[in-house]
């Protein structure tokens, strides 16, 4: 699925009417090419970014799951939590209650969807985040392997 700024806006508009209530503002958007991370939100008032990956291989569902995943963290931000941008208990809560209501799972990494095969992961970035990993350093830089 091609990736554009106007899908990722339409699915934004969708989620936040039926997830939110309506009740997030619209940010703006980006695409560009990450390889570690499937999205992103950069916040900074009074404007936030979603940006989305365009070198994962995402179906319609995975990218509404990254779409809602970074919805998830905009929503906390504006609600004023000060663990809006990491995985803690706000945000797992906050996955449970859309996965209770509306049978959406969202994951806290984008370790599941599968990356272009143009964009292959280099051999020593791989070593690299197979050292560092287990001591949990890299973990909070980089959400995806």
């Amino acid at each position: 699925m091609e990736v554009t700024e106007e899908v990722v806006k339409d699915r934004f508009q969708f989620f936040n009417h039926e997830l939110f209530g309506g009740a997030l503002r619209m940010p703006q958007f980006s695409v560009k090419h990450y390889t570690f991370v499937a999205g992103q939100i950069r916040a900074k008032e009074p404007r936030a970014t979603i940006i989305i990956s365009s070198c994962f291989d995402f179906d319609t569902d995975s990218l509404d799951e990254v779409i809602i995943h970074e919805m998830i963290h905009y929503w906390l931000w504006r609600q004023g939590d000060k663990g809006a941008f990491r995985h803690g208990s706000s945000f797992r809560l906050e996955c449970r209650r859309i996965k209770d209501s509306y049978g959406l799972a969202i994951h806290a990494t984008g370790r599941h969807i599968r990356l272009k095969t143009q964009y292959p992961i280099p051999l020593y970035e791989r070593v690299i985040w197979r050292m560092l990993s287990p001591m949990r350093l890299v973990a909070t830089l980089i959400d995806r392997w």
